[in-house]
C-alpha cells in the first residue's frame, strides 16, 4: 500500500512540474504589455504645427498694439505727476524762503542783479549752500524737457536754461514794482507764481511774462497738451494750452490779472 501510495505522489508531482514548465510560459504570454514611462508619453506627444505657431505669433502682436498706447498714456502720466512734484518741492522751497524772509516772496533778482532766485531757492533743495551762476538738484528737470546742464554729466544746471520759470513781476529790480508779500496777492489761487518753460527760451530759469508763456512762444505744454502751473497759493495744477492763462493776454483781462500782484485790484 505505501509502494502504491508513494508511486501515485510520483506521477502527481511529475505531472505539476509539466504544468509548470509547460503552461507557466503561456501565462507569461498572455500578461499586458509594460506601460510606458512619464518621459516616454511626452516624447511621444504631438509638437505644434506652423499654422498653430503663426496664429499665436498673430494673437501676441494684435495684444501688443493694443497695449502699447495704453503704455505710452501711463508713462506720460507718470512723467507728469513727478513734474507736478517737482513744482510742489519748489513752491516748499519758495514758502521757506517767504518764511525766513518777513514773508517776502522770493524775488527774480536783487536790485543789484548778484543773486537770482534759483540761487536762492537751491540750497532749501539741497541744503548745501548758495552757489552762483548754476543750480544743482533734480527737481528743476521736467522729466519730459530736461535743464540744460553746465557741462554733460555735471549734474548741475544753467540758471538760465531750467525747466520752470518765475512768473513776472516777482522782480525786485524796481521802486515801482516792489517784490509783494506773501500775504498781501488777493485771490492767490488764481495768480501764476512758476510756469514750464522751453529751455531755448531767453527766460528760462529767469521771469517770464504772460505774452512769452504762451505756446505760440516759449510755453511747455508737453504734458498731455497742457502743462503744469504753480500758483501763488503753492497748489499745482496741470492748465491746457487754450487756457485764458496761455493766451498771451495782457492788461485788465482776466488773463492779464492772473499774472499782477501788486497794487492788486482785480
Amino acid at each position: 500500500m505505501m509502494i502504491l501510495f508513494h508511486r501515485l505522489s510520483n506521477v502527481t508531482r511529475s505531472r505539476r512540474d509539466a504544468f509548470t514548465r509547460i503552461e507557466l510560459p503561456v501565462v507569461l504570454a498572455r500578461r499586458s504589455p509594460p506601460v510606458a514611462d512619464e518621459g516616454e508619453r511626452k516624447c511621444k506627444r504631438k509638437a505644434f504645427t506652423l499654422i498653430e505657431l503663426l496664429v499665436v505669433i498673430t494673437i501676441i502682436s494684435i495684444l501688443a498694439a493694443l497695449l502699447m498706447p495704453a503704455l505710452k498714456n501711463a508713462k506720460d502720466q507718470a512723467r507728469a505727476i513727478e513734474c507736478m512734484n517737482n513744482l510742489h518741492q519748489l513752491s516748499l522751497a519758495l514758502a521757506a524762503y517767504s518764511n525766513d524772509n518777513n514773508g517776502v516772496m522770493a524775488p527774480d533778482q536783487t536790485g543789484s542783479g548778484s543773486t537770482r532766485w534759483p540761487w536762492m531757492l537751491d540750497p532749501y533743495l539741497t541744503g548745501k549752500p548758495k552757489t552762483m551762476l548754476n543750480v544743482s538738484s533734480p527737481i528743476w528737470n521736467c522729466p519730459k524737457h530736461l535743464s540744460l546742464e553746465i557741462s554733460p554729466g555735471s549734474k548741475t544746471y544753467n540758471q538760465d536754461r531750467l525747466s520752470y520759470s518765475l512768473a513776472q513781476l516777482m522782480n525786485g529790480q524796481l521802486p515801482t514794482v516792489p517784490v509783494p508779500y506773501a500775504s498781501s496777492i488777493v485771490h492767490p489761487a488764481q495768480k501764476v507764481l512758476m510756469v514750464e518753460l522751453k529751455t531755448d527760451s531767453p527766460t528760462s530759469g529767469g521771469e517770464v511774462s504772460y505774452s512769452y508763456a504762451t505756446p505760440a512762444q516759449y510755453g511747455w505744454v508737453g504734458h498731455r497738451g497742457g502743462e503744469n502751473i504753480l500758483f501763488c497759493d503753492y497748489h499745482v495744477e496741470w492748465t491746457p494750452a487754450t487756457s485764458i492763462l496761455l493766451a498771451g493776454i495782457g492788461g485788465a483781462t482776466p488773463a492779464g490779472s492772473a499774472w499782477y500782484y501788486s497794487p492788486d485790484t482785480q
